[in-house]
């Protein structure tokens, strides 16, 4: 991505050709308004304990494209690996690592100048390690190391922790960049490979501090849920909404998901006539720039410019899939025509575009050349010309989110294709991805791959809740109990009630032996975990997500916008859900029509009780033996205080549900204090094993076996 960091790069090599001592390595500008904030102080090493199950074989890094003809020499590039660590303490070097993905249109040009140029190339031969990182397959590496990219550029002590720079000021900067062209390149990694040979005192002593500050701030407190974190999160929103061109923040444009879906809820919530603006003011300015394809469908990446213009040629599956749930969300909230028809291209785009012919979807589509010719060619010209290739690499939790839009779509539109796909994306999932006890692997490509990351299990863990709520299958809702158990058992923060990024292994050192305890991956587990509690009767869940949630509200004027997802939790975790006791008295159809009708209820949570896909041990509710006796599709509307009638279409399900006002809050008392140790899992609901109606889940079917591969990969590579 290029930004004002270029400048600062170029500034910076001349000033360092005349200090080889000394680096500054591009300082990096205030990030957009969206843009996530630095992770906090985590763990010291050795804090997350590794699984009792064998660590898996090292996940292998794609090797460098082909340089383009005439290009020059090419770097060794390895892969992030313990092979690669003990290497580079063996000869003593940095780590120079190029974190990008083979779609990306700046890092193609970054192999085909930047790297390829002989003096770049003689450098790094001769006084770093190479190493080359897909940031898609490893997200947990680019939380640690990148630097606002892809692609990005970072700097690495052989134990593996960030090499720092101490500038003439007397600070430190972390060695790191965004694009650079050859030359800035050249004289960066000169002045760098010198300072470390110079100051090695130095730069040791500047890691123990690190390692010292985190061990100093493994506290984490806790703040009592209530009203304000979504006031405050809301008002962050209006103070970065765009008032001339609409978006959250004013460079780089992105298609902003999570501000939308956050607009929409608080319409859902309080009929919010500013937030309703904001998202369709958004939204629209999005479907009519040029981020929007309007030729082939989907939008782009990024927009460099504030009036969303300058797109970066790039599409990618989870950016498109937010985006198509987002306007779902849109659509049922606010009822507005052109949202609906917008809903239905853009999941129309995703089934035609990033669909894999064995199953699940295909991660990108890259701009074909760096200036992206096709993308700017007319209709006409592009039905002669090929459009650029997908990647076909399939991200476990790209394809969960996925699977959780088209569902999403479904609601809005009632279209069949929609549920479809998205049920036949989770049983490829469930078979292809799977790898027992320790979930789901991140990648599937020919075999599922590097296992061990919490945002697949979390991802996949709503997406399944998700299909339980369309289809009322009992399996999906067990796979997902199944699922917040490998959860618990894996991530969990030992010193707080959080859960960490990866599963960590004694083996690895340096900052990635150090756990990030997002708060979005959190967040959107709490929201898991407040879904289950209403699903199975099981107030254990909703405790578990409310002290979770408890340990970021401190955070909130921080994270801004980007705690959105955080926001939407905390508001359920003070609130009943309002509940669509379901019954489908062997009209399918007829029932998830009547669903549908529910969930597009002006209520910010609705639960679908599907009563024959119950866990045993659910709450009952009152007059459900009516209900049961009921011929064909029947549902009551159930609040706190509040049962509707038997309600038998989605006509009547609309009606009844227009007159209800959402659920009061019950603010959860008391002052901060410090985060409570990790207690004893709650109890699943009793006969868990079997619901009621259970179907086998798709791995235990005789039909669908699932696949003997290779061992997966997991986080254990460092």
């Amino acid at each position: 991505m290029l930004t004002s960091r270029t400048l600062s790069l170029s500034l910076a090599a001349a000033w360092l050709a005349a200090t080889p001592c000394l680096a500054v390595p591009g300082a990096e500008p205030a990030p957009p308004a969206q843009s996530r904030p630095a992770a906090e102080p985590a763990p010291p090493p050795g804090a997350q304990t590794a699984p009792a199950a064998a660590a898996p074989e090292e996940a292998e890094e794609p090797p460098a494209p082909a340089p383009m003809p005439g290009a020059g020499p090419v770097l060794p590039w390895r892969p992030w690996s313990f092979r690669t660590l003990e290497a580079a303490r063996d000869v003593d070097r940095p780590i120079l690592m190029f974190l990008t993905n083979p779609w990306n249109t700046m890092g193609a040009i970054m192999d085909a100048n930047t790297f390829s140029d002989p003096r770049v190339v003689g450098v790094a031969r001769e006084r770093f390690v190479p190493v080359r990182v897909d940031v898609d397959r490893r997200p947990d590496v680019e939380e640690r190391f990148g630097a606002g990219g892809p692609p990005s550029v970072a700097i690495l002590m052989p134990s593996g922790e960030s090499l720092y720079l101490k500038t003439p000021k007397g600070n430190y900067m972390r060695a790191a960049g965004t694009y650079m062209t050859a030359d800035e390149m050249y004289h960066f990694l000169l002045s760098v490979a010198d300072y470390y040979k110079n100051n090695r005192q130095l730069l040791d002593l500047r890691i123990a501090d690190i390692v010292d500050r985190f061990k100093k701030s493994e506290t984490v407190t806790s703040t009592p849920l209530d009203a304000s974190v979504l006031d405050r999160v809301a008002s962050a929103l209006r103070e970065q909404f765009d008032r001339a061109h609409a978006g959250f923040g004013l460079t780089p444009k992105g298609s902003d998901a999570q501000a939308l879906t956050l607009c929409w809820y608080l319409v859902r919530l309080r009929a919010d006539a500013e937030a309703r603006d904001m998202g369709l003011r958004t939204a629209r300015a999005i479907w009519d720039s040029p981020l929007h394809d309007t030729i082939d469908g989907g939008v782009f990446r990024i927009a460099l410019e504030r009036d969303w213009s300058a797109p970066r040629y790039e599409k990618s599956l989870d950016v498109n899939a937010r985006l198509l749930e987002a306007l779902a969300e849109g659509a049922m909230a606010t009822g507005e025509g052109w949202l609906v028809e917008a809903v239905r291209e853009q999941a129309d785009f995703i089934l035609n575009t990033f669909s894999h012919p064995q199953g699940g979807f295909m991660r990108a589509q890259g701009p074909g050349d760096a200036q992206g010719s096709y993308f700017r060619m007319s209709r006409r010209e592009r039905r002669k010309s090929q459009p650029p290739p997908i990647e076909p690499t399939r991200i476990v939790s790209w394809n969960a989110h996925t699977a959780s839009a088209l569902l999403r779509a479904y609601q809005a539109l009632g279209d069949e294709r929609y549920r479809e796909r998205a049920v036949q994306t989770l049983d490829f999932l469930i078979n292809q991805c799977q790898q027992g006890s320790r979930g789901m692997a991140h990648f599937f490509d020919g075999s599922a791959l590097m296992g061990g990351l919490l945002v697949d299990q979390v991802a996949m863990a709503r997406a399944l809740l998700d299909a339980h709520q369309v289809t009322g299958k009992a399996r999906y809702l067990m796979t997902a109990l199944e699922q917040v158990s490998v959860i618990r058992s894996f991530f969990r923060d030992p010193l707080s009630p959080r859960y960490v990024d990866r599963i960590n292994d004694p083996r690895t050192s340096g900052a990635m032996s150090r756990p990030d305890r997002d708060l979005v991956d959190n967040s959107e587990l709490a929201l898991v975990l407040l879904d289950l509690s209403a699903l199975t009767g099981s107030s254990a869940y909703a405790e578990e997500a409310r002290q979770i949630l408890e340990t970021f509200v401190d955070k909130v004027q921080v994270y801004g916008v980007y705690a959105s997802p955080l926001a939407r939790a905390v508001d359920r975790g003070l609130r009943a859900p309002l509940r669509a006791a379901l019954w489908t008295g062997g009209k399918p159809e007829a029932a998830r029509a009547v669903a549908r009708a529910a969930v597009a209820l002006p209520q910010p949570w609705v639960i679908v009780d599907w009563l024959e896909g119950r866990v045993r041990g659910a709450t009952p509710v009152e007059g459900e033996d009516a209900l049961r006796a009921e011929t064909g599709a029947a549902a009551l509307l159930v609040g706190q205080e509040r049962r509707s009638e038997i309600l038998r279409t989605p006509q009547q399900v609309q009606a009844a549900g227009r007159t209800w006002a959402p659920p009061p809050m019950q603010p959860r008392g008391g002052a901060s204090r410090r985060a409570p140790a990790r207690t004893a899992e709650p109890s699943p609901p009793a006969g868990r094993s079997r619901p009621e109606g259970a179907e086998p889940s798709p791995q235990s079917q005789p039909a669908q076996p699932p696949p003997q591969s290779t061992p997966a990969p997991d986080p254990g590579s460092p």
